[in-house]
């Protein structure tokens, strides 16, 4: 909301910086607004951007990310794929898909982006496709969702997270047993619900 675009960042850099401090394990995963590449796959924010941020803790990744957090191979994206899906594919009454529908399909697709080139920009490869999902993720993880929620497929748990900035809600995952559990930050009121 800023009007000066590095003001956003300065201030990511300073609470990243305090997280890592206290021993907090960061991933950066950069989204369609974010300075780097628009096509897919998007390279990580450069690493001038988040100067003082520059440890061993914060991870720089690409978008889509594909990682092995706590033994689990955890994919995540900042959400484009899935709401583009969303606008190609009806449900019933010929209503969008949900969030999580969508995320079933790119699994049951085995590709994470199947709009891709025509309606998500992607990034052309002559050997091989790396939108495809050669093995399929314990966690996979939609940014940008609507409205946070979460399933279990026999392979998969599928996560949407919404937007903190318009929800106040974060998400955590026990990386032990899959479990999903919803944090919502609200700002103090004083008495008189002020």
């Amino acid at each position: 909301s800023s009007p000066d675009p590095l003001f956003g960042l300065k201030e990511l850099d300073a609470f990243l910086v305090q997280l890592t401090r206290a021993g907090i394990p960061v991933d950066i995963l950069p989204g369609k607004n974010d300075p780097t590449t628009a096509n897919w796959p998007q390279r990580p924010l450069h690493s001038s951007l988040l100067p003082h941020a520059n440890n061993n803790l914060v991870h720089r990744t690409p978008n889509p990310s594909a990682a092995i957090h706590g033994g689990k191979f955890v994919i995540a994206t900042d959400g484009a794929n899935i709401e583009d899906l969303q606008l190609h594919i009806l449900g019933p009454e010929q209503s969008p898909i949900s969030t999580l529908d969508a995320m079933q399909k790119t699994l049951e697709w085995s590709h994470l982006c199947p709009t891709g080139p025509d309606s998500v920009p992607t990034v052309p490869h002559l050997e091989q496709d790396p939108m495809v999902l050669e093995e399929l993720p314990h966690v996979l993880v939609c940014g940008n969702a609507t409205q946070f929620a979460t399933r279990t497929t026999p392979t998969t748990t599928l996560i949407g997270v919404p937007p903190f900035s318009q929800t106040g809600e974060a998400v955590l995952v026990n990386l032990e047993t899959l479990k999903v559990e919803l944090l919502r930050f609200q700002e103090e009121t004083d008495i008189d619900g002020n």
